[in-house]
């Protein structure tokens, strides 16, 4: 039987919704307790802990750019240098990410509409926690 989230993850855009090919897009990450008991949440790194997910407007996914497949395959090889475990009291919320750069990440060079979420398997048994669905537009 699955339980229900201990945790609601919520991503924003920094600034608009719509942005130039070559302008930053910077998301936000916060988690919020949305239970009555007080929630473990574990921080190493965004990509150790949580799947970043671009897709265009017709969900099909976006490819990462080298940049970004390499940022994550070095930080799934490496040693776990910083591993913060920190309480969440219930209603608490607390910012996970302030400024992952999508430009750099994802291939967002052409006009369009997309949509960004976060996923993140939590617990033993590794429940899918998903966050709510941001869309944005490049335009020329």
């Amino acid at each position: 039987m699955e339980s229900s989230p201990l945790i609601r993850l919520e991503v924003a855009l920094i600034g608009s919704y719509y942005f130039r090919t070559s302008e930053p897009i910077l998301l936000k990450l916060w988690a919020i307790n949305i239970r009555d008991v007080i929630v473990q949440v574990v921080k190493t790194n965004i990509f150790r802990d949580y799947e970043v997910k671009v897709v265009f407007d017709n969900g099909q996914p976006v490819a990462m750019k080298p940049e970004g497949l390499t940022l994550l395959e070095s930080v799934n090889s490496q040693a776990i240098f910083q591993r913060i475990i920190f309480d969440l009291n219930p209603g608490e919320i607390v910012q996970l990410e302030s400024s992952l750069d999508l430009i750099k990440l994802f291939h967002l060079d052409k006009p369009g509409s997309y949509a960004v979420y976060v996923v993140k398997k939590a617990g033993t048994d590794k429940q899918v926690i998903l966050s709510n669905l941001v869309s944005f537009a490049i335009v020329a």
